[in-house]
């Protein structure tokens, strides 16, 4: 026991429940951390929602399963399960992957249509963990689009700022005799310049940095067994924007270079 009371009449008197989640389940996937003396609500077989206390909570790692366990005086299930009539019988199949949805559709026509049988299946509990993946995966997409995004923004700007910064050295270089052709040239070989380092670093530093989390997530169990896959459409958008960039910068800075005579070029380096 990690906390807490285990008097049995002490927990029906004041409707006390007993909750194990060693394995971080609730905390994990529904936000919560059974604490004792909260008040938690549970829904009936009738949809009615009935608070219960927290009396304790434990540990107790000889299981078969790995989740997490809730607990209930055997004088309470009547009111959470009030169509159930005997509450000591478990019987438990176990069938290969491949058998899964044969053996769920066995089950439930054998059992199916019985009142007194509370009928569950891996499929319910995988669905359950797929929701929660997939408030994970809708977080872990919006930072990954956060930073695609800024990554962009501020490629933009070191760009813009580099050829602002740089007016009296281009003004310089069409002085002594650089053309339009050859100053387009340049400022085009620039971009990409940036560009492919930025492509190289995304597949170097980004690649290395996305295995060794799974590693990690792996080792720590969070997400399950986690095998790394490599991006390719998110990083084929992400280096076509770059691109996308690149091409954008050279046009609108060689159209501003052209609005300039090479007197006036003359005039900014003096």
């Amino acid at each position: 026991m990690t906390g807490g009371i285990l008097d049995y009449d002490e927990m029906v008197g004041n409707r006390g429940i007993i909750i194990d989640d060693a394995g971080d389940m609730i905390k994990t996937y529904g936000q919560y951390e059974a604490t004792v003396g909260d008040n938690v609500q549970i829904e009936t077989d009738e949809g009615e929602m009935l608070s219960f206390r927290v009396m304790a909570t434990v540990d107790w790692e000889d299981r078969l399963y790995g989740g997490y366990f809730i607990f209930v005086p055997e004088d309470l299930l009547h009111t959470i399960k009030t169509n159930t009539t005997n509450f000591n019988s478990l019987l438990a199949f176990n069938t290969g992957l491949e058998d899964i949805s044969q053996t769920n559709e066995m089950v439930y026509e054998i059992c199916g249509a019985s009142p007194d049988l509370d009928i569950r299946g891996i499929v319910e509990a995988a669905s359950f963990f797929k929701q929660g993946l997939k408030e994970y995966k809708k977080r872990i997409y919006a930072i990954a689009v956060f930073i695609g995004i800024f990554a962009l923004i501020n490629l933009s700007n070191t760009l813009m700022t580099s050829f602002v910064a740089r007016q009296q050295e281009l003004g310089v270089l069409r002085s002594v005799g650089l053309s339009d052709k050859q100053l387009a040239k340049m400022l085009r070989a620039e971009a990409f310049h940036y560009v492919l380092v930025t492509m190289a670093v995304t597949l170097i530093v980004g690649t290395a940095a996305g295995y060794i989390f799974c590693r990690i997530f792996r080792q720590v169990g969070v997400f399950g067994e986690m095998q790394y896959t490599f991006p390719l459409l998110p990083v084929f958008v992400f280096f076509a924007a770059l691109v996308a960039i690149a091409l954008g910068y050279s046009v609108l800075t060689i159209r501003y270079c052209k609005k300039f005579s090479l007197a006036e070029y003359c005039k900014m380096v003096i």
